[in-house]
């Protein structure tokens, strides 16, 4: 049989078939379970205690389970492995030849049968029937059940008084004295003003003129060489010389 990888249990040496086979369907094992008997051996598989599929030499299927169980005197070496429920199903898929069916028809069932009511005997102490008993008659009404009823007390609230809130009178609102009149200086600014503005205006001329003689006095191409030479001094401090390469 082409059968999954299952999880390995255990190995059992020298054990009774049929005390195997007892105990994987009390403990509805779910897997498969190799018998090798002399030279004789098979493969079955159980799902829940219940043989599914089952080989032994060339039998399978119904005819197989049939040979293990006339061996189920024999003592015989048993290697145990289950599976999960997909692996069964693949089992049941890729071996459809050897499917037991008389098995799962005669697996045992748990049959609960009822217990028939003992024969009861109405004769009297003389062989006198007694007279059956007086069923309470339905119709009667029953007693109203009477439920108790609570008072419930709450306790009175208790007053709360205002008081109404004194009247404050209101205060009279006395005018502001007015403003004192500021005397008219606008005049007076403005000619104090125009004597600065023409002081700044001459200062401003007179800068500009001093600028103008400095740039004329200067030497450009001196400037120009003492720029040079500090930039150079400068780089070979800074250890720049290499960008100066070309």
């Amino acid at each position: 049989m082409q059968l999954p990888r299952g999880t390995f249990l255990k190995i059992k040496k020298s054990e009774l078939i049929s005390s195997i086979l007892d105990e994987l369907t009390h403990t509805k094992f779910s897997g498969i379970c190799t018998v090798s008997s002399g030279s004789v051996g098979g493969t079955i598989v159980f799902k829940s205690g219940t043989c599914i599929l089952a080989k032994i030499d060339q039998k399978q299927g119904d005819p197989a389970w049939e040979e293990i169980q006339k061996m189920s005197g024999q003592k015989a070496d048993v290697a145990l492995s289950s599976m999960d429920e997909a692996q069964i199903r693949l089992a049941l898929e890729f071996n459809k030849t050897s499917h037991v069916i008389k098995a799962a028809k005669t697996a045992p069932a748990a049959t609960h049968q009822p217990q028939q009511p003992s024969a009861v005997n109405h004769s009297g102490p003389a062989g006198k029937p007694i007279a059956p008993p007086v069923k309470a008659d339905k119709t009667l009404p029953a007693h109203p059940r009477v439920v108790p009823t609570i008072r419930v007390v709450v306790p009175p609230l208790p007053t709360v008084t205002t008081k109404p809130a004194a009247h404050t009178p209101a205060q009279p609102i006395t005018a502001k004295n007015p403003p004192t009149p500021v005397a008219p200086i606008a005049v007076h600014l403005q000619e104090q003003k125009k004597p600065a503005e023409t002081d700044e205006t001459s200062e401003d001329s007179s800068s500009f003129e001093k600028d103008i003689d400095t740039f004329e006095t200067l030497d450009i191409d001196h400037m120009t060489d003492k720029i040079r030479t500090d930039c150079k001094t400068m780089i070979k401090q800074l250890q720049l010389e290499h960008l100066m390469e070309r």
